[in-house]
């Protein structure tokens, strides 16, 4: 009896840490693919709409459908400040659909190195509403800081970039902490009708035991128009 007591105890350990453990994905893919319109009112002002869709697990389930406004301001040739507003269908780990919302505020500065080489320096605070369309309170609110730098290399009708971001995080009852660092290689080039954008980029979790490595393809075409 005690041996078979013994060896039903051990089966039904092993039965709930099997199904307690949880299968982490460390590497994927994905596609980023939107398209905008910008309108510039004077030289001062202009504004923007975008909307992209966003995918993982090797490219085959959307992560993300996004719906984004936003207003710029240009103060001189260096400083340019923009505040935006986003509207997310994003999934989430549970494979949940939520309904999120988000504001940023962005501060663009960029200089001329030489007649081929310039930089910038972008600052975002964002902040998030998880799920702010629900009948029951479990909204969720999460803030981020943004750096972004940025070097370009201007050729004919093209310019080409590398960037890095880091991602600071702030969310209620934690402590802040650097999340995520993302990495980008790619080229706008500029039509008779707007700017087409492709990158290739790479985002890593930070402070993660296993963390995700996430690279996608990013394009964008935006539509320019003056008033």
């Amino acid at each position: 009896m005690f041996k078979y007591f013994s060896l039903f105890l051990a089966f039904f350990f092993l039965k709930n840490t099997a199904l307690t453990q949880e299968v982490k994905t460390v590497r994927d893919i994905g596609v980023w693919i939107g398209v905008g319109l910008n309108y510039e009112l004077n030289k001062k002002w202009d504004f923007g709409i975008n909307q992209e869709l966003r995918t993982f697990d090797n490219s085959t389930r959307l992560s993300k459908s996004i719906s984004e406004i936003d207003l710029n301001y240009t103060i001189n040739n260096n400083f340019k400040l923009r505040l935006g507003g986003r509207y997310s269908f994003d999934r989430k780990k549970n494979e949940l659909f939520t309904h999120d919302i988000r504001y940023n505020i962005d501060v663009k500065i960029k200089g001329d190195i030489n007649s081929f080489w310039s930089w910038q320096y972008r600052f975002r605070y964002q902040h998030s509403y998880e799920n702010l369309f629900t009948f029951t309170p479990d909204t969720q609110e999460e803030s981020n800081v943004r750096n972004r730098a940025k070097i370009d290399y201007t050729w004919n009708a093209h310019k080409l970039y590398f960037s890095t971001e880091l991602f600071r995080g702030f969310t209620y009852f934690e402590k802040p902490r650097f999340n995520r660092l993302r990495t980008s290689i790619g080229d706008e080039f500029e039509t008779k009708l707007g700017d087409l954008d492709v990158s290739i980029c790479h985002q890593v979790e930070l402070g993660e035991e296993d963390p995700l490595n996430f690279f996608f393809l990013n394009i964008h075409y935006t539509f320019n128009f003056k008033k």
